[in-house]
């Protein structure tokens, strides 16, 4: 399956096509075939925005997908008010919001302690939750350690997506590092399955074809103007002492 819009959207036609309905994670149970749609938003916040916004005008109606959101991330800032508006545009093009949560920022996996997780998720949902008006009610482990998945965690009025209900009892698919384990594409049009989790990143896709090392290459390089804009609204005068001009 190439990484591009086109070849998604032929993705979400296979699915229907399959006889599958489009579910979330609280809405799944009374489905004879469903089909679980998670994003993971590890690196750009603007790319989901506009992963959203494609799904959202789907040929075929639109889908509702969960894009899961890291508060902890050096790489965007969901207080910063352009991130803001970016979570408040994924919420109107009909997504579902949750945590995408990093248990490293916490502790190893030699001094894990189940305790300390589901307190510092808690707290982690309820910052997520103000942030955009609505309970965030479900969550996602950013890398998830071998003791985190053993523990099979549940949280209380909180779904953990990697929970051995949807990580075991699901067919899990993903795309990690830009790369399908499986035929996605094969195991869904034959509809074997009767329960479909699948994980996209929308920074892999794009409206023409690109390879791994190209989408990280331009998403490190676009940093240089976002930083210079930033630098630019708390420096009075930047462009007399260093223009963006300098950096290209």
């Amino acid at each position: 399956m190439k990484f591009t819009y086109e070849a998604y959207a032929r993705l979400i036609r296979t699915i229907r096509e399959a006889g599958y309905e489009m579910m979330d994670y609280h809405s799944f149970h009374n489905a004879k075939k469903c089909c679980i749609l998670r994003h993971d938003v590890d690196m750009d916040l603007g790319a989901a925005v506009d992963f959203a916004e494609f799904e959202a005008d789907l040929e075929g109606g639109p889908v509702k997908a969960t894009y899961f959101i890291l508060i902890s991330s050096g790489l965007y800032n969901p207080y910063s008010k352009e991130c803001a508006e970016n979570l408040k545009r994924i919420v109107r093009a009909g997504h579902e919001i949750g945590l995408h949560f990093d248990e490293k920022r916490y502790m190893d996996e030699e001094d894990f302690d189940s305790g300390r997780l589901l307190e510092c998720v808690i707290h982690e949902s309820a910052l997520l939750s103000d942030m955009i008006g609505k309970r965030v009610r479900c969550v996602s482990m950013h890398r998830p350690s071998k003791r985190f998945l053993e523990e099979n965690i549940h949280f209380e009025g909180i779904v953990n997506s990697y929970s051995k209900k949807f990580f075991k009892e699901f067919k899990y698919m993903s795309d990690s590092r830009m790369r399908w384990r499986e035929d996605a594409e094969r195991i869904i049009a034959e509809g074997k399955e009767q329960k479909l989790h699948i994980l996209t990143h929308p920074i892999w896709y794009a409206h023409s074809e690109k390879n791994l090392r190209d989408v990280l290459q331009a998403y490190i390089y676009a940093a240089i103007p976002e930083r210079y804009a930033l630098v630019k609204d708390n420096f009075t005068n930047l462009q007399e002492v260093i223009s963006l001009e300098d950096f290209i």
